[in-house]
């Protein structure tokens, strides 16, 4: 779930924090996509791996167009779901191990 979360000096989690970083939000429109939640709501369709980072969070990965959209999630217990923590599309999936991986169709 992307909540609104906040931004702050030392980070943030959440649209506001996403929504903070400029440079990443060009970076999505550039990559075709109207806004944050149209971005999120792509990975959250189409990821592929599930993966763990080292701080013990969840990242949700898809590949697609020559990137590894990122987008890490943490458990929220007064909401009880999973929420998004950012959204970040990478040229690479490093720094995770990888707990799960969409087989692939058969042809």
């Amino acid at each position: 779930m992307l909540l609104n979360g906040v931004e702050g000096r030392s980070g943030g989690w959440g649209y506001e924090h996403i929504a903070a970083k400029e440079n990443r939000t060009a970076h999505l429109r550039g990559l075709g996509f109207r806004d944050i939640h149209a971005y999120v709501g792509f990975v959250l369709d189409a990821f592929q791996w599930l993966t763990l980072q080292a701080d013990g969070r969840l990242i949700l990965v898809a590949e697609a167009d020559g990137y590894f959209h990122h987008v890490p999630v943490q458990w929220n217990d007064g909401m009880e779901c999973w929420a998004v923590t950012t959204a970040i599309p990478k040229r690479n999936m490093r720094n995770v191990m990888p707990l799960w991986t969409k087989l692939k169709a058969a042809r």
